[in-house]
Parts: C-alpha cells; structure tokens; sequence
C-alpha cells in the first residue's frame, strides 16, 4: 500500500514533499520560501509564519496576519503549475528547469491578455511583466547551468599547438 500523499505515474513514485520541494526550487508561488501540508482548514495557524504556505487539499493558503489569523483571513495562493503538472515533470526528469521553462512561457503569453485589458503603464502589467522577466531569468540561468554541467561553455581555456603542414603555419 501506498503512503499518504503518494502518487505513481510510470512506475516512479512520488510523494508530496517531493512535489513541495520542487514548488519551493522554483519559487511557485513567488515570495514563499516555506510550504507546511495539513491536513484540514481548520488547522490552520493563528500564529502563522511569515513566507509560509499551507497545503490543504491541494490548496495552497498565506495570509499577512502574523498574530490571532482565523480560518477567513487565509486566501488560496495563485499557483503557476499543479501539483499534477509537478508530479509528471519529476518523472520526467530535469523538472526544475522544465518548469522554470513552462512557467516564463505561461506568463508571457499572459502579458499580450494584461496589456490589452489594462494597458501597458498599469501597474498590473508591470507587476506581470516583472514577474515573466524574473522566471525568464531563472529558466535562461537553468539552461545555462546544464551547458556548465555537461562540459558545455564552461568558460575554461584549452591551450593548442599550431600545425606545420607544408612547411608552414596554418
């Protein structure tokens, strides 16, 4: 039997701390650095902390109150990717970079929708803006880190020798 909070896709078996970890690598949703999984609403904190999540039912809820937060100051967290997106990109491998990717993708198709509804001085277009510059960023570092990692772009010098052929340089 299966543990609680398990998922198999493939044969692999993930649980959801695996799924929690890699939302955190990938800074979904952005400004938490901490996720705690509970298992009823009713069990949130009255003394939250701050930059902290909590997983209900695949539900993530923060709140700003740090003191005395009831079950109706919580608000449902607006997430990038599912849990189930997640789970697949674990099986798949390399799933903090593919998610980084699908992420400034996502968003940037979202900025044409901001601009036109909004305009492109609203601060909400702004605030979409900054974040697709900000995912984009950490996908363009993630591709960057798997070329330093396979021996690609290393920055690291190789010295040659020049060939004579012929009697000469070439």
């Amino acid at each position: 039997m299966a543990p609680a909070g398990a998922a198999f896709f493939g044969g692999c078996m993930y649980t959801i701390d695996d799924v929690i970890q890699l939302r955190l690598e990938i800074s979904d949703p952005a400004d938490v650095i901490s996720i705690e999984a509970i298992e009823d609403k009713t069990e949130l904190p009255a003394t939250p902390e701050p930059q902290t999540a909590y997983r209900v039912d695949g539900v993530y809820y923060t709140t700003d109150k740090t003191e005395e937060a009831t079950e109706a100051d919580y608000e449902p967290l607006e997430l990038q990717l599912s849990d189930t997106m997640l789970y697949r990109l674990l099986e798949i491998g390399n799933a903090p970079c593919r998610a980084l990717t699908m992420i400034s993708r996502r968003l940037g198709g979202s900025l044409r929708v901001v601009r036109s509804q909004s305009g492109a001085e609203s601060t909400e277009y702004a605030r979409a803006y900054d974040l697709y510059m900000y995912y984009k960023a950490l996908a363009d570092d993630c591709k960057e880190q798997a070329k330093s990692d396979a021996g690609v772009n290393t920055g690291r010098y190789g010295l040659t020798k020049s060939v004579y052929i012929a009697g000469g340089d070439l």
